[in-house]
């Protein structure tokens, strides 16, 4: 897992261990989610770069999609990469079975 860092609670949310209210000050070691804010040492909240809105990628769909899409993808690498991505975010276990099935076979 990453490193702990300390959020607030933005709404409520489970952070892996327990139900988050709403203002709770914690620190885990999970991916940030949507309903945190990250802290600094002194608790002020610290300014993230806002991402620029892209385009769907191949982990946003569901497991056919991704499916679909890994038949047209011929490069180990670039199926690692998903996996590593896949891994690092959602971790589904179907969508890693299709992404590890494809590196297998590439490599084969």
């Amino acid at each position: 897992m990453s490193e702990y860092k300390t959020y607030r609670a933005n709404a409520e949310g489970f952070d892996g261990d327990k139900i988050r209210p709403e203002g709770d000050v914690f620190t885990t070691n999970i991916p940030k989610g949507s309903w945190m804010t990250l802290l600094d040492a002194d608790g002020n909240d610290v300014d993230e770069p806002v991402r620029p809105a892209t385009e769907p990628g191949p982990l946003d769909g569901n497991v056919d999609e991704l499916t679909l899409h890994l038949k047209g993808v011929n490069d180990v690498d670039a199926v690692q990469k998903l996996i590593d991505a896949e891994t690092a975010g959602k971790s589904r276990k179907g969508a890693l079975a299709v992404l590890e099935a494809r590196r297998d076979e590439l490599l084969a």
